[in-house]
């Protein structure tokens, strides 16, 4: 797993912790899909995916450059966590709700 590579947490307490995460993050998104909408939830979602994303390449980065070696598994920790629960938030089942939607008008 990539926090093994990084010298920080075990696969064991990665996948707990992603998954404690991801439960939260899908059920908030379905509970908010109806009041504020399908396009802003995508678009939050885009945006905090891409953000999780950026914050593990820095991690990782700043590892190829030997520079804050204590702070970067923390640091790729925070970033895949970021990046899984935006994903749950709204890209991982808004495309699914609107192919359901989609195929009733067809």
């Amino acid at each position: 797993m990539v926090l093994q590579q990084l010298g920080g947490l075990s696969g064991t307490v990665g996948t707990i912790v992603m998954a404690i995460i991801q439960v939260p993050m899908a059920i908030l998104g379905i509970l908010l899909l109806d009041k504020s909408g399908r396009r802003p939830l995508l678009m939050i979602s885009a945006a905090g995916t891409c953000i999780g994303c950026l914050i593990a390449g820095l991690s990782f980065s700043l590892k190829d450059h030997r520079l804050w070696k204590e702070v970067t598994p923390a640091l790729a920790f925070v970033g895949i966590q970021v990046n899984v629960g935006s994903f749950a938030f709204g890209i991982a089942g808004i495309p699914w709700l609107i192919m359901s939607e989609v195929s009733d008008v067809f």
